[in-house]
């Protein structure tokens, strides 16, 4: 029934383009993806900081970013990292905090081109919190995720609904290995991390960053933006066993066949806001 209500035309039925892209369905189509690590002695100014101020001006603020969650490694879940860091200049347990927000499909080129003024004018404004290093900074394009059979959750609530882990695995498949191997072998050994109910493993592929990014940013070599591969698991904290096991067994099972190398597998919980019980932890 099309009825008019306060004197106004019916409202049509059929989305036109304009519409479409004003107001795109919510689908996760990038991620942003932010670890980080604040100078000795500024753990509790930057956890501060960051919740109260940039988790909302420099991402939640924009039109296009539609989820957000905040994540922290203390020094309990560093020792079950695996890997040897991400460069010869990073430390495996360097990144304490990790931040991940999603971007609405399609709008990735707007949500960076507001990312890069936004960053700039909290700068000018001082906002840009105590001294951090970026261990690892940039977007990334979601390129498919693997579901729980039971009770599954779509990737566009991983930010929201109440998960007790978040694993980052960076991958860089090796020059010259067999994609659908490596995919393949990548998809075989992962999937006990989602087989328990509601969990999820979603994957995802780096984009380069303009030329005007904030130094923030980390740009990824263009040799190794083709190879990298980036997955992020959702589970509860007891299943943190079962699936260090099964990434132990793809780093492993990646060095024997040469096809890539697991540079960094990190297990993270959530940080409840407002509640600091973790920077005199890292």
């Amino acid at each position: 029934m099309n009825e008019k209500i306060g004197g106004e035309p019916p409202v049509s039925r059929t989305p036109n383009g304009e519409d479409i892209a004003l107001a795109p369905p919510v689908a996760l189509g990038t991620m942003l993806f932010s670890l980080v690590e604040p100078n000795t002695d500024h753990a509790a100014d930057f956890a501060r900081w960051y919740e109260r101020d940039h988790f909302f001006a420099g991402c939640m603020a924009g039109a296009d970013f539609f989820s957000g969650r905040r994540f922290v490694a203390t020094r309990d879940l560093k020792q079950h990292r695996i890997g040897a860091g991400l460069t010869d200049d990073h430390a495996v347990d360097d990144g304490s905090f990790l931040h991940l927000y999603w971007i609405l499909q399609g709008r990735r080129d707007e949500a960076l081109s507001w990312s890069v003024d936004q960053v700039r004018r909290l700068a000018r404004q001082g906002r840009m919190g105590p001294p951090t290093r970026s261990i690892s900074t940039g977007f990334y394009d979601y390129v498919g995720g693997h579901f729980s059979s039971a009770q599954p959750i779509p990737a566009e609530l991983a930010l929201e609904y109440p998960y007790t882990r978040a694993t980052a695995l960076l991958i860089d498949k090796a020059e010259g290995a067999d994609t659908h191997s490596f995919r393949n072998e990548l998809e075989r050994r992962l999937a006990p991390l989602h087989t328990h109910p509601r969990s999820m493993v979603l994957w995802f592929r780096p984009i380069q960053l303009p030329s005007n990014a904030p130094r923030i940013a980390t740009p990824v070599p263009q040799a190794e933006l083709d190879r990298r591969w980036l997955i992020v698991a959702f589970s509860d904290a007891n299943q943190q066993d079962s699936d260090m096991r099964a990434i132990r067994s793809l780093g492993a099972a990646m060095s024997a066949t040469q096809l890539g190398t697991l540079r960094l597998a990190a297990p993270f919980r959530p940080i409840t806001p407002g509640i600091d019980d973790y920077s005199d932890r890292l």
